[in-house]
């Protein structure tokens, strides 16, 4: 794994010809959102496709085989300025989609330097390495087909702008040992591919961030928006669907509960409420439901152990179904939730450990705040009603008998979300918005 962000050995850069890439978020369920930079396996992606152009030589299925064993690449990529997102609309012959004539967001960005570099820290032996000089030359795009490119690989050093990093703020697809034949296998079944795992990298060039218990929010979408004091109940529905749509014997991370039953003292999956809140014209109303990873679980088994319940649309009642995301909302973007601040206010309250009877509420906070492994902040602001517009106050439907707060807090340095506070952390209380 990289340390520093000087890197050398197997470089593979990719050129933007016209100045522009072509790259949306939607298969992450981020339609009309830019993704910058182009994350390593839409690269490995597309070098399957160009290897496939022609006709694959052993050494060359060889090379990309090498290749995606490997750790995550740093990556060199210039800031950007993203184009207006476009509206369309067309037929598509997809068989996944063929029901569907909807409309797609086309984004687009320009990047300053239209080069981008891939940096691994192995070099193979010269064989592949030829065979991958052939691979890399038949790559046409980059992106939507309208990404022309020009691809070739490079050896020596260049400063990487981003470093993998398990705590790293900005997550990006990754390839891994077997994607090449799980491309090749939905391929010959006529599906589209499946997007890989995921994997945290850091900006060289930005200031160090802190991550608390979570790495990942995985947004999902309600069919019917909800009233954000119905978040107890919303929250123990979705659960109740997770939980029946994950397949058996589901680790503990994933229910939250050992073999035994009982309840499971280290981190584990949590849903939070994704409402509009924290806007002058902001309503309050819940649009999605988020699903907080732990840090501590691998990307490839997360995104294996989840896949039951997110590649579909369940239901929760006869009349609210929760699904990938279609909207262009910006409350059911990850990133909305995700970006790094300093200052953090509560959405919805804080549950404290136990009733203020011995200890001071002070006092239990910061333990509710160490609890989820954050630090010891600069500052707290006690309130009683959220401090994001739309936000609850201490009004809640069905509300477990606890201690309830909501409260302004700042750190020393930037902390990456997703951030929730409390004993009701992993069922929607204690969530928390950047105060930016």
């Amino acid at each position: 794994m990289f340390s520093q962000s000087e890197c050398e050995l197997l470089g593979i850069t990719v050129e933007y010809v016209a100045g522009v890439a072509h790259l949306d978020r939607q298969a992450y369920d981020e339609p009309g959102h830019v993704e910058w930079p182009p994350h390593p396996d839409r690269l490995f992606m597309a070098l399957v496709a160009a290897m496939y152009r022609g006709e694959p030589q052993p050494a060359e299925l060889e090379a990309l085989s090498w290749l995606e064993g490997q750790q995550p690449p740093a990556i060199s990529a210039s800031p950007t300025n993203d184009r207006s997102t476009l509206t369309a609309y067309w037929p598509t012959n997809d068989k996944l989609y063929a029901n569907r004539n909807k409309e797609k967001l086309l984004a687009a960005t320009c990047p300053d330097d239209p080069c981008v570099t891939y940096w691994w820290d192995e070099k193979p032996k010269e064989e592949l390495l030829e065979a991958l000089r052939n691979v890399t030359s038949r790559m046409t795009y980059l992106g939507r087909s309208e990404s022309i490119v020009n691809c070739w690989v490079e050896e020596g050093k260049r400063t990487a702008a981003w470093i993998p990093d398990d705590q790293g703020v900005l997550k990006m697809r990754v390839p891994y040992q077997g994607r090449l034949s799980e491309l090749q296998a939905f391929y010959a079944a006529g599906n589209r591919p499946q997007p890989a795992a995921w994997h945290g990298y850091r900006n060289t060039h930005s200031p160090e961030t802190i991550q608390g218990e979570w790495s990942q929010l995985i947004p999902l979408e309600l069919g019917k928006p909800v009233d954000l004091r119905q978040v107890c109940p919303l929250i123990e529905a979705v659960r109740k669907c997770f939980l029946a749509a994950c397949e058996e014997p589901m680790p503990s991370w994933l229910s939250g509960h050992t073999k035994n039953g009982d309840r499971l003292q280290a981190s584990h999956v949590g849903l939070v409420p994704l409402a509009d809140v924290g806007n002058p014209y902001s309503s309050g109303i819940v649009y999605g439901v988020g699903l907080m990873i732990p840090k501590s679980i691998d990307a490839v088994a997360a995104s294996l152990a989840l896949a039951p319940f997110l590649e579909k649309t369940s239901w929760i009642d006869a009349k609210t179904s929760i699904g990938k995301v279609e909207s262009l909302r910006k409350t059911v973007f990850a990133d909305t939730w995700c970006r790094a601040s300093k200052t953090w206010g509560t959405v919805t309250p804080i549950l404290l450990p136990r009733w203020p009877k011995q200890e001071s509420v002070d006092s239990l906070l910061l333990k509710a705040i160490e609890q989820a492994e954050l630090p010891v902040p600069e500052s707290i602001e006690i309130l009683q009603s959220s401090p994001h517009r739309g936000g609850l106050g201490m009004e809640l439907v069905s509300p477990p008998n606890r201690y309830r707060l909501h409260a302004t807090i700042k750190w020393q340095s930037s902390l990456a979300g997703p951030v929730a506070i409390g004993s009701g952390r992993y069922k929607g209380l204690g969530f928390c918005k950047a105060i930016l």
